[in-house]
């Protein structure tokens, strides 16, 4: 029932035969009003209410979830701190675009076979928490347009199936952690409007064989460009702009031939 031009409350009738229910697709219509705190589904339920204009505090559900998708509401208050408890089967968490506050939940890292967490476009602060790296399937992690702050937990080098890291616009410091060298699938790595600091790292040049998207735009880097950089032969986007880099730009940077 995706984009079905539905709008209105969710009638409390249906709450009492939702448990029969494993899969509920109610993403793009105008749904309104708030959900149970407590959705009464079928184990390990495929739920997607995203782009809709649903308020109130999350939801979780009573037996669990593969996948939950409440992007692109109106919810707010804080990422429940029983979140990793309540799915632990979860696959893909999807929370953003929501007026959510407060921090990163830690048993977020409880969710063992998560793929993706987006919890991007919030009001989100304190630190990001190491435990995510216990989620060794992860491929993708948005956190971009919050406040958080603190540096990237080194721990996140030990995600082996990493794709795309977007941690854009937030207040995160530091350098990027030398542990990334060990994410060889890392495709897209977007770290762009923080506060990072230090030198580009040469090593970028050597790990990132796979990498299409280097944004570190508006940060504090500084140094010259290193020459290894121009070892990223996927590379179709480098986005260096506005730091405190200095020197000339390297001549092997004629190597960049997927981005002519």
């Amino acid at each position: 029932m995706s984009n079905a031009s539905i709008s209105g409350f969710i009638p409390n009738w249906f709450w009492n035969i939702s448990s029969r229910i494993q899969e509920i697709y109610l993403s793009f219509n105008n749904l309104e009003g708030h959900l149970p705190t407590q959705l009464n589904l079928y184990h390990r339920a495929f739920i997607d209410f995203s782009f809709n204009l649903f308020e109130g505090p999350i939801p979780l559900p009573n037996h669990g979830s593969n996948l939950l998708d409440l992007s692109n509401n109106n919810f707010s208050g804080p990422i429940p701190v029983q979140i990793g408890e309540s799915m632990p089967d979860l696959w893909s968490l999807s929370l953003s675009g929501n007026k959510l506050t407060g921090i990163i939940q830690h048993s977020i890292g409880f969710m063992l076979s998560l793929q993706i967490i987006d919890l991007s476009r919030n009001s989100l602060v304190g630190s990001t928490p190491s435990s995510i790296s216990n989620c060794s399937y992860l491929t993708f992690i948005s956190l971009e347009e919050n406040n958080l702050s603190g540096t990237i937990p080194k721990s996140f080098g030990q995600l082996p199936w990493l794709q795309s890291i977007h941690l854009r616009n937030n207040h995160l410091s530091g350098e990027l952690p030398s542990s990334f060298q060990n994410l060889s699938n890392l495709k897209i790595l977007d770290v762009s409007d923080n506060k990072f600091s230090g030198h580009i790292p040469a090593w970028i040049g050597a790990a990132f064989r796979n990498l299409r998207i280097l944004s570190l735009r508006s940060n504090s880097f500084s140094g010259e460009l290193p020459n290894k950089l121009s070892n990223l032969s996927s590379l179709h986007i480098l986005d260096l702009a506005k730091n405190n880099l200095s020197g000339s730009i390297p001549t092997s940077f004629h190597a960049f031939k997927t981005m002519t």
